[in-house]
């Protein structure tokens, strides 16, 4: 009788323990369901505020000062590693896998450069950024980082100044000097290609095409120069 009770005791024990186990493990999978289901809400939130940032664009009247704007945008977002921003899409600890931003830039035919037949600015009809690849001729980040560095050469406005004076400067007729009264040091091709740069900011582009990653994030944009 004695070896019967404790055989119940012991039986009752395992099944108490198996109960307890089985809602330990249930309580254990709803709390991870739910903070899986917060992250995914989160991320699906993230990308909707990405998206709005860029959706924008999608438009005919771009103008080239917007057009900066967005590869910074571009810039920053791949650059941002909390972000996400990867060169692959597969998931690690580290990243969610988002495919880098990539912004293609045609610029009109008919359109006046001094790149196109001197040493401007623009050499070429299409430009890219696409992620960390700089250093490239047909980069865009690497023209708008050439131009910000001569911004801390001679200031936008003496620049902008001695756009107006090409044909001068060129003959010898002008000079740096007399033009702005500074000494600046910068060249005549730096000239040509700030005007380039400035005639790219007037400018109006077209969004032509917007692609979308398998986590529906917005990577790539091309535009066209209509005028």
């Amino acid at each position: 009788m004695e070896n019967a009770t404790k055989a119940l005791l012991m039986a009752a024990g395992i099944l108490i323990t198996i109960v307890v186990l089985s809602l330990a493990i249930f309580a254990y999978g709803r709390v991870s369901d739910y903070y899986q289901t917060k992250q995914r809400n989160l991320s699906q939130e993230q990308i909707a505020a990405f998206n709005n940032e860029f959706t924008v664009y999608n438009r005919d009247d771009v103008s080239g000062f917007e057009m900066v704007s967005l590869i910074n945008k571009a810039i920053d977002f791949n650059q941002n590693e909390v972000f996400g921003a990867s060169n692959t899409e597969n998931d690690t600890a580290q990243t969610q896998g988002y495919t880098e931003m990539q912004i293609d830039v045609v610029i009109r035919d008919n359109f006046s450069y001094y790149g196109e037949t001197d040493d401007g600015l623009f050499d070429r009809k299409t430009y890219e950024y696409k992620g960390k690849n700089s250093g490239s001729r047909k980069d865009l980040s690497t023209k708008i980082e050439e131009m910000r560095k001569l911004e801390r050469k001679a200031t936008p406005s003496d620049l902008t100044k001695l756009t107006s004076y090409i044909t001068e400067i060129s003959s010898g007729e002008e000079t740096v000097g007399t033009i702005t009264g500074k000494n600046y040091n910068v060249s005549i091709s730096d000239i040509k290609k700030y005007a380039d740069y400035l005639t790219f900011k007037r400018g109006t582009f077209e969004c032509k095409e917007m692609k979308y990653d398998k986590y529906g994030q917005i990577y790539y944009l091309k535009f066209n120069q209509i005028k």
